[in-house]
């Protein structure tokens, strides 16, 4: 797992308060796999825009469904 990778997932289990032992996968869907409500979407979103020192467009925001989306736009943006 690479430093982004661990950084994201950190952020998604601290906002969700899920436990370490759920594995996280770029396939897990925050909504359906991880009962994130819409409240808990935005707040992923400022969580990573506080970790990561960046701001994401409304179009990147309502994008991401699943971890690979937040990685794909990470990214995309030039992070590794």
């Amino acid at each position: 797992m690479t430093g982004l990778t661990e950084r994201v997932h950190a952020v998604v289990r601290d906002v969700l308060c899920a436990a370490e032992a759920r594995p996280l996968a770029d396939a897990t869907r925050l909504a359906e796999d991880l009962g994130a409500d819409s409240l808990d979407a935005v707040e992923i979103m400022i969580a990573l825009e506080d970790e990561f020192d960046l701001n994401f467009e409304d179009a990147e925001a309502d994008g991401v469904k699943t971890v690979g989306d937040i990685m794909a736009v990470l990214r995309s943006r030039g992070l590794s």
